[in-house]
Protein backbone atom coordinates (compact mmCIF):
# COMPACT_ATOMS: atom_id res chain seq x y z
CA UNK A 1 0.00 0.00 0.00
CA UNK A 2 3.22 2.47 0.88
CA UNK A 3 4.73 1.79 -2.70
CA UNK A 4 1.18 2.72 -4.30
CA UNK A 5 1.02 5.98 -2.56
CA UNK A 6 4.94 6.73 -3.49
CA UNK A 7 4.28 5.68 -7.04
CA UNK A 8 0.61 8.18 -7.45
CA UNK A 9 2.89 10.52 -5.82
CA UNK A 10 5.66 10.19 -8.25
CA UNK A 11 3.22 10.56 -11.16
CA UNK A 12 1.45 13.44 -10.18
CA UNK A 13 4.77 15.53 -9.88
CA UNK A 14 6.21 14.47 -13.04
CA UNK A 15 2.57 15.54 -14.61
CA UNK A 16 3.31 18.68 -12.98
CA UNK A 17 6.26 19.04 -14.57
CA UNK A 18 5.22 18.01 -17.74
CA UNK A 19 2.50 20.97 -17.69
CA UNK A 20 4.87 23.23 -16.89
CA UNK A 21 7.12 22.47 -20.29
CA UNK A 22 3.66 22.11 -22.24
CA UNK A 23 3.52 24.67 -25.94
CA UNK A 24 0.02 26.47 -25.37
CA UNK A 25 -2.14 25.71 -28.74
CA UNK A 26 -3.14 28.74 -30.69
CA UNK A 27 -5.88 28.50 -33.43
CA UNK A 28 -6.04 30.66 -36.62
CA UNK A 29 -9.07 33.40 -36.28
CA UNK A 30 -12.24 31.56 -37.20
CA UNK A 31 -13.49 32.44 -40.61
CA UNK A 32 -15.21 35.96 -41.10
CA UNK A 33 -18.69 36.38 -42.94
CA UNK A 34 -19.76 38.79 -45.91
CA UNK A 35 -23.18 40.28 -44.92
CA UNK A 36 -24.10 43.33 -47.43
CA UNK A 37 -22.57 44.12 -51.21
CA UNK A 38 -23.57 47.80 -51.61
CA UNK A 39 -26.09 47.39 -48.70
CA UNK A 40 -27.64 44.69 -50.17
CA UNK A 41 -27.97 41.70 -48.12
CA UNK A 42 -25.47 38.84 -49.01
CA UNK A 43 -27.04 35.46 -49.30
CA UNK A 44 -24.88 32.39 -50.37
CA UNK A 45 -26.39 31.11 -53.74
CA UNK A 46 -28.67 34.01 -54.09
CA UNK A 47 -26.46 36.59 -56.26
CA UNK A 48 -26.62 40.10 -56.01
CA UNK A 49 -27.65 42.47 -58.43
CA UNK A 50 -25.13 45.91 -59.17
CA UNK A 51 -25.06 48.37 -61.76
CA UNK A 52 -21.92 49.89 -60.89
CA UNK A 53 -18.19 48.60 -61.93
CA UNK A 54 -16.52 50.92 -58.80
CA UNK A 55 -16.98 52.04 -55.04
CA UNK A 56 -18.85 48.96 -54.13
CA UNK A 57 -18.59 48.67 -50.56
CA UNK A 58 -18.72 45.44 -49.09
CA UNK A 59 -19.41 44.90 -45.37
CA UNK A 60 -19.46 41.98 -42.78
CA UNK A 61 -18.21 40.65 -39.17
CA UNK A 62 -14.90 39.09 -38.39
CA UNK A 63 -12.55 38.25 -35.26
CA UNK A 64 -11.87 42.08 -33.59
CA UNK A 65 -8.70 43.69 -34.73
CA UNK A 66 -8.17 41.00 -37.24
CA UNK A 67 -6.53 41.63 -40.99
CA UNK A 68 -9.10 40.91 -43.43
CA UNK A 69 -8.43 40.02 -47.51
CA UNK A 70 -11.33 39.85 -50.32
CA UNK A 71 -10.59 37.13 -53.21
CA UNK A 72 -12.75 37.71 -56.33
CA UNK A 73 -13.30 33.94 -58.14
CA UNK A 74 -10.81 32.36 -55.19
CA UNK A 75 -7.57 34.11 -56.45
CA UNK A 76 -7.96 37.78 -57.41
CA UNK A 77 -7.03 39.81 -54.14
CA UNK A 78 -9.69 43.04 -54.41
CA UNK A 79 -8.36 44.70 -51.55
CA UNK A 80 -7.49 43.94 -48.19
CA UNK A 81 -8.53 45.79 -44.60
CA UNK A 82 -8.74 45.29 -41.20
CA UNK A 83 -11.83 44.10 -38.72
CA UNK A 84 -12.68 46.96 -35.65
CA UNK A 85 -12.60 46.24 -31.88
CA UNK A 86 -15.84 45.42 -32.12
CA UNK A 87 -15.74 42.59 -34.70
CA UNK A 88 -17.17 44.60 -38.15
CA UNK A 89 -15.44 45.35 -41.77
CA UNK A 90 -15.96 47.13 -44.74
CA UNK A 91 -14.21 47.22 -47.79
CA UNK A 92 -14.55 49.35 -51.14
CA UNK A 93 -13.63 47.52 -53.68
CA UNK A 94 -14.09 47.55 -57.92
CA UNK A 95 -15.93 44.67 -60.10
CA UNK A 96 -15.30 44.70 -63.74
CA UNK A 97 -18.93 44.30 -65.63
CA UNK A 98 -20.06 40.44 -65.34
CA UNK A 99 -20.36 37.53 -62.65
CA UNK A 100 -18.21 37.32 -59.78
CA UNK A 101 -17.57 35.20 -56.51
CA UNK A 102 -16.40 37.26 -53.42
CA UNK A 103 -14.70 35.42 -50.36
CA UNK A 104 -13.14 36.94 -47.35
CA UNK A 105 -10.21 35.54 -45.40
CA UNK A 106 -8.91 36.67 -41.50
CA UNK A 107 -5.29 36.42 -40.93
CA UNK A 108 -2.73 37.41 -38.03
CA UNK A 109 0.24 36.00 -36.42
CA UNK A 110 -0.89 32.64 -36.36
CA UNK A 111 -1.90 32.24 -40.06
CA UNK A 112 -5.16 32.34 -42.00
CA UNK A 113 -8.71 31.90 -41.32
CA UNK A 114 -10.89 29.62 -43.66
CA UNK A 115 -12.67 31.04 -46.43
CA UNK A 116 -15.96 33.16 -45.91
CA UNK A 117 -19.21 31.45 -47.77
CA UNK A 118 -18.75 32.61 -51.41
CA UNK A 119 -21.28 35.62 -52.00
CA UNK A 120 -22.96 35.58 -55.93
CA UNK A 121 -22.35 39.25 -57.52
CA UNK A 122 -23.50 40.06 -61.42
CA UNK A 123 -22.26 42.98 -62.34
CA UNK A 124 -24.89 44.65 -65.00
CA UNK A 125 -24.47 47.88 -66.79
CA UNK A 126 -26.39 47.53 -69.70
CA UNK A 127 -29.70 49.49 -70.21
CA UNK A 128 -32.85 46.71 -70.95
CA UNK A 129 -34.68 47.64 -74.23
CA UNK A 130 -38.16 48.35 -75.41
CA UNK A 131 -39.68 48.22 -78.61
CA UNK A 132 -43.23 48.96 -78.77
CA UNK A 133 -45.54 47.34 -81.17
CA UNK A 134 -49.46 48.83 -82.58
CA UNK A 135 -51.77 45.87 -83.62
CA UNK A 136 -54.63 47.18 -85.10
CA UNK A 137 -58.52 45.40 -84.98
CA UNK A 138 -56.94 42.65 -86.61
CA UNK A 139 -54.29 41.80 -84.69
CA UNK A 140 -51.61 42.74 -87.14
CA UNK A 141 -48.42 44.23 -86.12
CA UNK A 142 -49.06 47.55 -87.95
CA UNK A 143 -45.29 49.46 -88.06
CA UNK A 144 -46.77 51.95 -90.80
CA UNK A 145 -50.00 53.18 -91.78
CA UNK A 146 -52.62 53.00 -88.77
CA UNK A 147 -56.16 54.38 -89.58
CA UNK A 148 -58.96 55.59 -87.43
CA UNK A 149 -62.64 55.24 -88.06
CA UNK A 150 -65.92 54.34 -86.34
CA UNK A 151 -66.90 52.27 -89.18
CA UNK A 152 -66.55 48.41 -88.65
CA UNK A 153 -66.16 47.98 -92.40
CA UNK A 154 -63.42 49.83 -93.24
CA UNK A 155 -60.86 47.56 -93.07
CA UNK A 156 -57.87 46.31 -92.07
CA UNK A 157 -55.96 48.84 -89.92
CA UNK A 158 -58.87 50.27 -88.03
CA UNK A 159 -57.43 51.75 -84.72
CA UNK A 160 -60.45 51.96 -82.92
CA UNK A 161 -62.02 49.34 -81.21
CA UNK A 162 -60.91 47.35 -78.04
CA UNK A 163 -58.99 44.94 -79.83
CA UNK A 164 -56.60 47.76 -81.08
CA UNK A 165 -53.59 47.71 -79.11
CA UNK A 166 -50.62 49.91 -78.20
CA UNK A 167 -47.55 47.56 -76.26
CA UNK A 168 -44.32 47.58 -75.43
CA UNK A 169 -41.91 44.40 -75.45
CA UNK A 170 -38.55 44.18 -73.56
CA UNK A 171 -35.62 42.27 -73.89
CA UNK A 172 -32.50 42.40 -71.55
CA UNK A 173 -28.99 41.65 -72.64
CA UNK A 174 -27.15 42.44 -68.96
CA UNK A 175 -27.69 39.63 -67.31
CA UNK A 176 -29.98 40.74 -64.42
CA UNK A 177 -33.08 40.67 -66.22
CA UNK A 178 -35.80 43.17 -66.88
CA UNK A 179 -38.35 43.30 -63.76
CA UNK A 180 -41.52 43.60 -65.10
CA UNK A 181 -42.88 44.86 -62.04
CA UNK A 182 -41.55 48.34 -62.67
CA UNK A 183 -42.97 48.46 -66.34
CA UNK A 184 -45.35 51.66 -67.62
CA UNK A 185 -47.03 52.80 -70.46
CA UNK A 186 -47.54 56.44 -70.55
CA UNK A 187 -49.51 58.39 -73.26
CA UNK A 188 -49.33 62.25 -73.15
CA UNK A 189 -50.20 65.27 -75.88
CA UNK A 190 -46.67 66.86 -76.69
CA UNK A 191 -46.45 70.51 -78.23
CA UNK A 192 -44.05 70.40 -81.61
CA UNK A 193 -40.64 70.38 -79.42
CA UNK A 194 -42.06 67.30 -77.83
CA UNK A 195 -42.55 69.05 -74.95
CA UNK A 196 -45.41 67.33 -72.66
CA UNK A 197 -49.18 69.54 -72.01
CA UNK A 198 -50.65 68.40 -69.00
CA UNK A 199 -51.06 65.10 -67.27
CA UNK A 200 -51.27 61.95 -69.14
CA UNK A 201 -54.27 60.47 -70.69
CA UNK A 202 -55.47 58.36 -68.30
CA UNK A 203 -54.06 54.56 -68.94
CA UNK A 204 -53.50 51.47 -67.07
CA UNK A 205 -50.38 49.18 -67.97
CA UNK A 206 -51.60 45.65 -68.34
CA UNK A 207 -48.58 43.00 -68.13
CA UNK A 208 -49.85 40.31 -71.11
CA UNK A 209 -46.84 38.42 -71.25
CA UNK A 210 -43.51 37.31 -69.39
CA UNK A 211 -41.76 40.53 -71.69
CA UNK A 212 -45.13 42.60 -72.74
CA UNK A 213 -47.32 44.82 -71.60
CA UNK A 214 -50.29 47.12 -73.38
CA UNK A 215 -51.35 50.49 -72.55
CA UNK A 216 -55.32 50.03 -72.24
CA UNK A 217 -56.99 52.78 -71.96
CA UNK A 218 -59.35 53.88 -68.83
CA UNK A 219 -62.10 55.76 -69.85
CA UNK A 220 -65.12 53.23 -70.07
CA UNK A 221 -66.48 55.07 -73.05
CA UNK A 222 -63.24 55.36 -75.28
CA UNK A 223 -62.86 51.10 -74.48
CA UNK A 224 -59.63 51.53 -76.13
CA UNK A 225 -61.36 53.48 -79.01
CA UNK A 226 -57.88 55.57 -79.40
CA UNK A 227 -60.18 57.60 -82.45
CA UNK A 228 -61.91 59.23 -79.69
CA UNK A 229 -58.77 59.78 -77.75
CA UNK A 230 -56.74 61.50 -80.43
CA UNK A 231 -57.33 64.90 -81.81
CA UNK A 232 -56.62 66.22 -85.25
CA UNK A 233 -53.46 68.39 -85.54
CA UNK A 234 -52.12 67.26 -82.17
CA UNK A 235 -48.85 65.65 -81.61
CA UNK A 236 -48.57 62.60 -78.56
CA UNK A 237 -46.11 60.60 -76.98
CA UNK A 238 -45.94 56.95 -76.13
CA UNK A 239 -43.47 56.19 -73.30
CA UNK A 240 -42.08 52.81 -72.23
CA UNK A 241 -40.44 52.42 -68.75
CA UNK A 242 -38.83 49.55 -67.19
CA UNK A 243 -35.97 49.09 -64.80
CA UNK A 244 -34.05 45.61 -64.65
CA UNK A 245 -32.66 43.96 -60.94
CA UNK A 246 -29.12 45.42 -61.19
CA UNK A 247 -31.11 49.19 -61.05
CA UNK A 248 -30.72 50.40 -64.90
CA UNK A 249 -34.03 52.00 -66.12
CA UNK A 250 -34.39 52.39 -69.87
CA UNK A 251 -36.91 54.99 -70.89
CA UNK A 252 -38.57 54.57 -74.09
CA UNK A 253 -40.49 57.61 -76.60
CA UNK A 254 -42.21 57.32 -79.73
CA UNK A 255 -43.49 60.45 -80.96
CA UNK A 256 -46.91 60.80 -83.46
CA UNK A 257 -49.23 62.93 -84.85
CA UNK A 258 -52.56 62.80 -85.78
CA UNK A 259 -54.93 63.79 -88.80
CA UNK A 260 -58.22 62.64 -88.43
CA UNK A 261 -59.83 64.73 -91.13
CA UNK A 262 -57.83 64.29 -94.53
CA UNK A 263 -59.25 61.44 -95.91
CA UNK A 264 -57.05 58.82 -97.90
CA UNK A 265 -58.51 56.77 -100.67
CA UNK A 266 -58.99 52.76 -99.56
CA UNK A 267 -59.29 50.24 -102.35
CA UNK A 268 -62.73 49.81 -103.46
CA UNK A 269 -64.06 53.32 -102.70
CA UNK A 270 -64.17 53.50 -98.95
CA UNK A 271 -62.66 56.66 -97.18
CA UNK A 272 -61.26 56.38 -93.78
CA UNK A 273 -59.62 58.56 -91.82
CA UNK A 274 -56.24 58.01 -90.47
CA UNK A 275 -53.62 58.19 -87.48
CA UNK A 276 -50.31 58.61 -89.12
CA UNK A 277 -47.37 56.59 -87.83
CA UNK A 278 -45.46 56.64 -90.86
CA UNK A 279 -42.65 54.85 -92.08
CA UNK A 280 -41.11 54.19 -95.51
CA UNK A 281 -43.98 51.93 -96.66
CA UNK A 282 -46.41 55.20 -96.45
CA UNK A 283 -44.09 57.24 -98.78
CA UNK A 284 -46.14 56.44 -101.98
CA UNK A 285 -49.35 57.75 -100.55
CA UNK A 286 -50.89 60.81 -101.64
CA UNK A 287 -51.21 63.63 -100.43
CA UNK A 288 -49.82 62.78 -96.89
CA UNK A 289 -50.22 64.53 -93.55
CA UNK A 290 -47.63 67.30 -93.58
CA UNK A 291 -43.96 66.01 -93.47
CA UNK A 292 -42.74 68.15 -90.59
CA UNK A 293 -45.44 66.01 -88.22
CA UNK A 294 -44.51 62.90 -89.49
CA UNK A 295 -42.43 60.64 -87.11
CA UNK A 296 -40.95 57.28 -88.36
CA UNK A 297 -42.08 54.26 -86.61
Amino acid sequence: MQMYQRRKILWALLGLGLAQWAVPVIAAPNAPTLLTVEGRAAVPGNPVYLNLTSGITLSGNAEANKTLRVYNNGSTLLGTTTATPGGTYTLDVALAAGSHSLTAVASDATGDSAPSASISVLVDTILPTATFHWLDSSGHNATGRIYIHTNSNVGDHRFTDASTSMEAQFADTGGSGFDLSTAQLLLHEVDNSNNVLGTAIPSTTVVIAANKVRLDLTSAASANNFAAVFSHGKKYRLRAIISDFAGNQRIQDKFFGVDNLRHLDYPGGTYFNKVYLFDAADTSITNPPPLNKLVPM
